[in-house]
C-alpha cells in the first residue's frame, strides 16, 4: 500500500495483530520482507529492479534506484500478514506433539524399566541359575521371581527340577558307592580266585609235564622186553664170538704161513660179527637214549629223519614178522625244537599202526617226510582197518582208549596233539574204513617251543 505523508487507516480486511511493520516513527529503517517487495511491484505497474529495500528516514519514506536514477515513493505505510503470529500458530501444535512425543518416550522408556525390571532380569537370573545347576552346583535354591506369574511358575518349576536333581544325584552317589564297594570286593574275590587259579594251573601243569614222562616211560616200559631181546642177540654174537676169536688168535701163533692165511681170514670174519653186535647194540641204546629225553632238554637243531629211524629201531621187534616198512624220506635237513618229545610223537604214532596192524597180512606201513616252504610234513600211514566215525571226534581226548585193559593208557595221541602244538605245529588224521588211517604232522623249521597250546584238532574223514 501506497500512500502520502498522512496518517492511513487500518484495512478492514486487516486485523490490528497482523501489523508487523509501518513506516517512520521509532523503527527506523527496517528491511522489508521479499514479499513485500513484490507487492510494491504489482502495486507500481512497472518494472522496477529493487535490491534491499528499507524504509528510509524517520518519516519512513522509501526511495528506490531505477534505471539510475533514484525515486522517492513517498511515505509509506506496509501492511503484511503477521506470519510470526502464524508461525506461533503452525509451532503450538508442533510444540504440542513434541510434548506428546516426549510424554509418549518417558511412557515408553517407563514400560522398557518395568519390563527389565518384571522380566528381563528374573529371566536372566533364572538362566543364569540354570547354567550353575547345569555345572552341578544344586545346594543353593532358586529364588523367586515372582508371585503366581508366568516368572514365578517357571521359578517353581526350576526349583522342583533342582531338588530333583539333588535327589537323583544322592541317590547316583549312593549307588555309585556301593558299586565301589561292590567292585573292590570282586576285585578282591577275582585277585584271590586268580591266584588260586594260578596255583592249579601251576599243578596242572606239573601234573602234565609228569603224565607225558609217565606216558613215555610206560611206552619204555613196554618196549623193555623187545629191547631186551633186540640187545640180547647181538650181545649173544658178541659172547659167542670172543671165545672162537682167542683160540684163533692163539692158533695163529704157533701156526704156519698157510694156516696164518686161512686163521687171519676167520679172524677178520669174528671180528665183523663183533662190529655188527656192537654198533648194532648202540644204535638201540643211542635210540633209547634219545627218546627217553626229559623235557628239561634244551631246544636243539636235529635231523628229523634220523629221528624217525631211532623210533624204528626201537620198534624193530614190534615190526618183525609180516608188517613191511616203506621210508619216503625227502631232503628235509634239520628242525629246531625237542628231539626227545619229537621222538616221543614218532614213536606213539608208528605203535599205534603196528598195533592197528596185528594179526593183519600184507600190513604195511608208510613214512614219508617232505619240505613244504618253512614248514615240514611228515605223513605215517598204515592199511589197518581205519578209525570208526564215533570214536575219530575223542582220539586226542586224554585218557581215551578203545584198547583192552592193560594195553593202553589213553595218553598217547593227547599227548602227541599237545607236544606238535606246543613246537607251534598241527596233526591231521585223514581215515577210512577198511581202508586205513594216515597221520599227517606239520611242524615249521624254526620256532620257539611253548609250554602250554591250546588243542586245535583238524581231521579230515574220507568216508
Amino acid at each position: 500500500y501506497y500512500v502520502d505523508d498522512r496518517d492511513v487507516p487500518l484495512p478492514a480486511t486487516v486485523e490490528e495483530d497482523d501489523v508487523v511493520s509501518v513506516g517512520g516513527g521509532p523503527m527506523g529503517a527496517p528491511e522489508l520482507p521479499w514479499y513485500v517487495l513484490g507487492e510494491i511491484r504489482r502495486g507500481q505497474g512497472m518494472r522496477i529492479e529493487l535490491g534491499p529495500a528499507y524504509l528510509a528516514g524517520e518519516s519512513g519514506r522509501l526511495v528506490v534506484s531505477w534505471r539510475g536514477k533514484r525515486h522517492d515513493l513517498g511515505a509509506v505505510a506496509v501492511f503484511y500478514p503477521n506470519y510470526r503470529g502464524r508461525g506461533d500458530a503452525l509451532v503450538r501444535p508442533l510444540k504440542e506433539l513434541l510434548v506428546f512425543f516426549v510424554v509418549l518416550f518417558g511412557a515408553c522408556g517407563g514400560i522398557v524399566v518395568i519390563t527389565v525390571a518384571q522380566f528381563v532380569m528374573p529371566i536372566r537370573r533364572l538362566e543364569q541359575r540354570a547354567d550353575a545347576m547345569a555345572r552341578g552346583e544344586l545346594v543353593d535354591p532358586v529364588i523367586s521371581g515372582g508371585d503366581g506369574d508366568e516368572i514365578g511358575r517357571l521359578t517353581f518349576a526350576l526349583e522342583e527340577m533342582r531338588r530333583a536333581l539333588r535327589e537323583k544325584l544322592r541317590s547316583t552317589e549312593e549307588v555309585n558307592l556301593d558299586l565301589e564297594r561292590a567292585v573292590q570286593k570282586r576285585t578282591h574275590d577275582l585277585a584271590r580266585k586268580n591266584k588260586e587259579l594260578a596255583e592249579t594251573l601251576d599243578k596242572l601243569t606239573r601234573t602234565q609235564k609228569q603224565l607225558v614222562r609217565s606216558e613215555k616211560m610206560a611206552s619204555i616200559g613196554q618196549l623193555v622186553a623187545g629191547i631186551a631181546h633186540e640187545i640180547n642177540n647181538p650181545v649173544n654174537a658178541i659172547v659167542n664170538t670172543v671165545g672162537p676169536l682167542d683160540e684163533a688168535i692163539t692158533e695163529l701163533e704157533s701156526a704156519d704161513a698157510a694156516q696164518r692165511t686161512e686163521a687171519a681170514r676167520d679172524i677178520r670174519d669174528m671180528v665183523k660179527v663183533v662190529q655188527r653186535g656192537a654198533q648194532r647194540t648202540k644204535a638201540i641204546v643211542g635210540a633209547l637214549h634219545n627218546y627217553s629225553r626229559t623235557d628239561d632238554e634244551k631246544v636243539v637243531d636235529f635231523d628229523l629223519n634220523r629221528s624217525l629211524d631211532d623210533s624204528l629201531e626201537l620198534l624193530r621187534h614190534v615190526l618183525k614178522g609180516n608188517v613191511t616198512v616203506e621210508k619216503k624220506y625227502g631232503e628235509v635237513g634239520k628242525i629246531r625244537g625237542h628231539a626227545g618229545q619229537v621222538n616221543q610223537v614218532f614213536m606213539n604214532l608208528l605203535t599205534n599202526a603196528a598195533q592197528a596192524l596185528s594179526g593183519r597180512d600184507g600190513a604195511v606201513i608208510t613214512i614219508e617226510t617232505r619240505a613244504q616252504g618253512d614248514h615240514i610234513e611228515v605223513r605215517i600211514g598204515d592199511n589197518g582197518p581205519g578209525i570208526p566215525p564215533d570214536v575219530l571226534p575223542r582220539i586226542f581226548d586224554p585218557f581215551f582208549t578203545t584198547k583192552d585193559v592193560g594195553e593202553g593208557t589213553g595218553l598217547g595221541l593227547a599227548i602227541v596233539h599237545e607236544l606238535v602244538e606246543r613246537h607251534g605245529g598241527r596233526i591231521d588224521v585223514d581215515t577210512q574204513i577198511g581202508a586205513g588211517t594216515t597221520f599227517t604232522v606239520t611242524m615249521p623249521r624254526r620256532t620257539e617251543v611253548v609250554a602250554a597250546p591250546t588243542p586245535q584238532r583238524r581231521m579230515t574223514d574220507r568216508r
